[in-house]
């Protein structure tokens, strides 16, 4: 038999032979036997199916087709199924068999040990907070849907922070919410163990909690450097006609002055009303002037101004995200 080889990626199995014809014969082992692609995958093993590895339909086939799987990757494959059907349960399990569980009452042991004393402005947990930050250290994913006012972010850091394992901790929110996150996390003791991500080297900080806004991890408009203003006049005789003020230079033909740069930028609030270059009317929400101009150079062109509002663009820092963090908390999301 010809060994072949099980391997996976995040989202299904990756069944394959050492070489190109075992490869070829899997595909048609597969076509021929009726071995669907959503039978390989991640969501239908774990929700779908309570077969062991060595049980799996396409596994079976192979050995029709006198192929055989690995062995020990199937054993490792199984490892792995088996963990993600254990928090598949977990996932699924209500709240109030969780509340039954030695895996509840061990979280509410550790929420109670670690946060159940008096914090820096006099307040101290509810039994309701308690109990909602043991489930979210219990459960590992739950949407904290609390009423106002009744301590979401509290709960929230508490449930993430009682767990030792979570040494990394991300928390993604609104701007207009920072402050909330810092005064409770300073209230509860963690003043010097964060840090506000702003440029993606900070994403390596050895701080517990990173914070970061919506606008600065996922929003590439965010990230983006203005380009400063530009004279379009002299400043000093105040003309502009006839090319006589060099726009680049800054230089004044009639006057024969230098302007001083300008330190203001353009930004989304403040857009020129006409291209800095060619003249034309700015469209409105238009960083880049795609005005068509005629250009005599022995003859007549055509071409696109192209003249921008943006020096540079920087990526949003989700596209430096790494797999180093334990724990994530979003606050309001939208979806």
């Amino acid at each position: 038999m010809s060994l072949i080889r099980v391997n996976y990626d995040d989202s299904t199995l990756v069944v394959r032979g050492k070489y190109i014809h075992d490869s070829l014969a899997v595909s048609e082992c597969f076509a021929s036997e009726g071995v669907r692609d959503k039978e390989l995958s991640w969501h239908y093993l774990v929700t779908r199916s309570s077969e062991s590895m060595i049980n799996h339909p396409a596994v079976r086939q192979l050995e029709n087709w006198g192929l055989e799987a690995d062995p020990e990757e199937l054993k490792r494959l199984q490892s792995v199924l088996h963990r993600k059907r254990k928090n598949y349960d977990l996932d699924m399990m209500p709240l109030s068999e969780l509340k039954k569980t030695k895996r509840f009452a061990d979280a509410l042991q550790k929420v109670e040990s670690k946060f159940g004393g008096v914090f820096a402005d006099g307040t101290e947990l509810f039994d309701f907070q308690k109990e909602c930050a043991a489930f979210i250290m219990a459960k590992r994913r739950l949407l904290n849907a609390m009423e106002m006012g009744l301590g979401k972010t509290r709960t929230s850091i508490v449930g993430v922070a009682a767990d030792d394992a979570n040494k990394r901790i991300l928390i993604i929110t609104m701007s207009r919410n920072l402050n909330d996150w810092i005064r409770e996390l300073i209230n509860m003791g963690f003043g010097e163990d964060y840090i506000i991500l702003s440029n993606p080297s900070d994403l390596h900080s050895t701080k517990r909690f990173h914070l970061v806004s919506y606008e600065k991890w996922a929003n590439d408009a965010g990230r983006v450097v203005y380009r400063n203003k530009e004279h379009t006049e002299c400043p000093h005789c105040r003309v502009s006609f006839g090319g006589v003020f060099k726009r680049r230079l800054r230089y004044c033909t009639v006057c024969k002055k230098q302007a001083e740069p300008l330190d203001e930028r353009w930004s989304d609030k403040d857009m020129p009303k006409e291209c800095p270059s060619c003249k034309s009317d700015w469209k409105s929400g238009q960083h880049i002037c795609n005005n068509v101009i005629e250009q005599r150079i022995g003859r007549i062109e055509k071409r696109v101004c192209g003249y921008s509002i943006i020096e540079s663009k920087k990526p949003a820092l989700y596209q430096f995200y790494h797999n180093g963090y334990d724990a994530c908390l979003v606050d309001e999301a939208h979806v």
